[in-house]
């Protein structure tokens, strides 16, 4: 090896060290090993809760049992961070290593093209590798999948009719959360339902799942899966499987509810304006989950508020499971659902009332904004909300100077949705009014 010679500059800084690296050291980077053993756990080959664990070996180690991968926030994904030589290229190869029988490896065949090993080149950064599969297997398989609910409590509460009214099931999984095509089977005089249907799906998965009445009119609450997960969850199987009966809502007893007088109140205003809805003629509901499943009739009518013309209030005796998810919106007519807003949930308390806090019907609480064309003239084209509803109550304000004076009427604008405005020389604001 050659020997060269450098010379530096005294630093200008006393104590200040200068290190060089020496010529023809190897590199070192960071890499990640990371492998799924969901797989592996559904059929029975890996079992974490018995001792075993994963291994990563290679040919930096000889292929030895040294590198022991520990579990990452996936309780099925192994991790482990390894120095490895910058530019050269390691085989590996994922093992399980059992407390009980002897180390099982990859197959042959799991490297890139076929290749016997694992393998890839190690960049000068580092790198996390992908998670794979131990020995490539993903388990993608199709099993018939038994889904059942219990409807008593449903019908105690008057909210399901056997005979009448009937039960899907929605899944990630099994139709993408579609609540109308997987249809359950009443079982003869009882208030059970069964269906059994082929899902596609890996091994070891989790698929999520919920219980529907009546085509999407009325969903399980959020909270019903484990450890009050929103949905209702199980690992897909490496076979057949029937999943346990359970209660929709997981209400197993009406003694479990409790019962507690809850306030709604909506902001009518903006609707009023906009000509969405008249005070007088139309009337406000709310439906939701737990207090009428969703019923939009006329069972939970809001009254206008004496004080507020355009507030209406009501309070109603709601029942659900202390700490129960329970969602629900307002209506128009019992006819015009809030459509640009999400289900509104509140939580049931556990023994007192509750007054919910006043909002806008589907989040509305402005009349919109003025466009501003171009000014011809003296005259600017200014228009507003929408030209096809006639009925709105808007007119249009202006004023000169926002620091002083009174907002001014525009002529002619009430009930129109654009205007052609005269202006001065000076500045003008204009604004949107209700009635």
């Amino acid at each position: 090896m050659k020997t060269f010679m450098m010379q530096l500059k005294a630093a200008p800084l006393a104590g200040l060290l200068l290190g060089l690296p020496l010529l023809g050291t190897a590199q070192t980077a960071n890499v990640t090993f990371q492998v799924d053993m969901a797989v592996q756990t559904a059929l029975g080959n890996f079992n974490a809760a018995n001792g075993d664990t994963v291994l990563v070996s290679g040919t930096w180690n000889n292929w030895t049992y040294t590198n022991k991968m520990a579990v990452t926030s996936d309780p099925n994904t192994y991790a482990l961070t390894l120095g490895q030589t910058v530019g050269s290229w390691p085989d590996y190869k994922f093992v399980i290593a059992h407390t009980d029988s002897p180390y099982v490896w990859e197959n042959n065949g799991v490297g890139a093209g076929g290749a016997d090993n694992r393998w890839f080149q190690v960049p000068a950064g580092g790198t996390n590798l992908p998670v794979v599969y131990f020995d490539n297997v993903n388990g993608v398989v199709t099993n018939n999948i038994t889904f059942q609910v219990d409807m008593a409590v449903e019908v105690e509460l008057g909210n399901f009719t056997v005979g009448n009214d009937f039960i899907t099931v929605a899944s990630d999984v099994l139709n993408y959360w579609d609540d109308t095509d997987y249809l359950l089977t009443n079982v003869p005089a009882t208030s059970n339902y069964v269906g059994t249907f082929p899902v596609a799906d890996s091994l070891g998965s989790t698929v999520n799942y919920k219980f529907v009445i009546d085509n999407g009119q009325v969903w399980e609450n959020n909270g019903v899966g484990p450890s009050n997960e929103n949905d209702r969850q199980f690992i897909f199987p490496n076979g057949p499987t029937n999943l346990p009966l359970v209660f929709f809502n997981n209400i197993s007893n009406l003694n479990n509810l409790v019962t507690n007088q809850v306030t709604f109140q909506v902001n009518m205003t903006a609707q009023t304006a906009l000509g969405l809805f008249t005070p007088g003629s139309d009337y406000v509901t709310v439906a939701g989950s737990a207090f009428d499943d969703w019923d939009d009739l006329l069972t939970y009518v809001l009254t206008n508020s004496s004080a507020n013309t355009n507030l209406y209030i009501n309070t109603f005796p709601v029942s659900d499971l202390p700490g129960g998810s329970v969602s629900y919106k307002f209506l128009i007519d019992g006819a015009t659902y809030e459509l640009d807003v999400p289900d509104r949930t509140f939580n049931e308390p556990t023994n007192s009332a509750l007054a919910l806090p006043l909002v806008f019907f589907d989040g509305v609480s402005d009349l919109g904004t003025v466009q501003i064309g171009p000014v011809t003239g003296s005259q600017v084209a200014l228009s507003w909300g929408s030209a096809t509803n006639a009925n709105n109550r808007i007119r249009l304000q202006s004023i000169s100077d926002l620091t002083a004076g009174a907002w001014q009427d525009v002529p002619g604008t009430f009930g129109a949705s654009n205007a052609s405005v005269t202006v001065g020389s000076g500045q003008a604001f204009f604004r949107l009014k209700g009635p």
